[in-house]
């Protein structure tokens, strides 16, 4: 560490959601400068879905490397790893859209 400060923050806790599958209730919390300056906020939802877009892209490299390097030549790979790429890709956009609209 090469510096550390201590500063006023204002910690604030609400319920967000409308008790639904694609917005669940849940507590968010919220980190305000005293000047009243949004400085940060950790919403579950939001984090939920971020650890689903980084799962589902480290599953993506492992379906491509895995198809190009093992599959026969015979088998046409290049068709199978365009079919794989687009289903993980609806995938992906399914979960932005989560995070996007909470």
């Amino acid at each position: 560490m090469d510096s550390a400060q201590q500063i006023t923050v204002i910690v604030t806790e609400s319920t967000r959601g409308r008790g639904i599958e694609n917005d669940p209730y849940r507590n968010v919390t919220q980190y305000w400068s005293p000047e009243g300056k949004k400085l940060a906020e950790r919403d579950p939802v939001y984090e939920l879905a971020v650890t689903d877009l980084r799962a589902m892209a480290d599953h993506l490299k492992q379906v491509i490397d895995a198809d190009v390097i093992n599959a026969p030549v015979s088998v046409g790979p290049a068709k199978q790893v365009r079919q794989r790429l687009h289903d993980l890709c609806a995938a992906m956009e399914t979960a932005t859209k989560k995070i996007l609209n909470s």
